[in-house]
């Protein structure tokens, strides 16, 4: 809480869930407001993804379109009203480097304050997205996990899928 002179104000802070792969990202704009940023890492999925689907149809980006249709539906069912952003809304959330990223974003009018589910059904139905996609026999968490486990179990996905043959 952040004290301003007479009036007690709530200091709304980002709900983010990022690493080298990914990120979610729900940064209030103001007291009514957000800005949904989302993003997947071409360059780190394609131990994954090379050879495994045809051209324009990579399941990373595929996948990312297809949980933010469903981010979208949940939040108009939490009553939001969701507007189109033109270009580049989101700032640089991380460092991209020479990495070949997709992302996605858009604002929300009348943005709740209990969001943090939004980001956990992003990042899990991702996944599951990308795996069907790929036909990986891979299992997920229940919950979700720390951003930073992800990444480390997405490395050793990578690793293990790197070498193996395509059928």
């Amino acid at each position: 809480m952040l004290w301003k002179g007479d009036e007690k104000k709530e200091v709304r802070q980002d709900i983010a869930y990022k690493n080298k792969f990914l990120y979610f990202i729900i940064r209030p704009v103001d007291d009514k407001n957000c800005l949904y940023c989302s993003g997947i890492n071409i360059s780190r999925f394609l131990p994954l993804t090379r050879g495994r689907h045809r051209l324009g149809q990579n399941p990373v980006e595929k996948g990312l379109q297809s949980v933010n249709y469903g981010v979208r539906a949940v939040l108009i069912s939490k009553g939001a009203i969701i507007k189109s952003t033109k270009g580049n809304s989101c700032p640089d959330f991380i460092n991209k480097g020479a990495d070949l990223w997709y992302t996605e974003s858009f604002n929300i009018e009348n943005c709740s304050h209990e969001l943090a589910d939004v980001i956990s059904y992003a990042v899990l139905n991702l996944l599951k997205k990308i795996f069907t996609a790929l036909m990986l026999d891979e299992k997920l968490p229940e919950g979700l996990p720390e951003s930073s486990e992800v990444e480390y179990y997405l490395e050793d996905l990578c690793e293990k899928y790197k070498e193996k043959e395509i059928l």
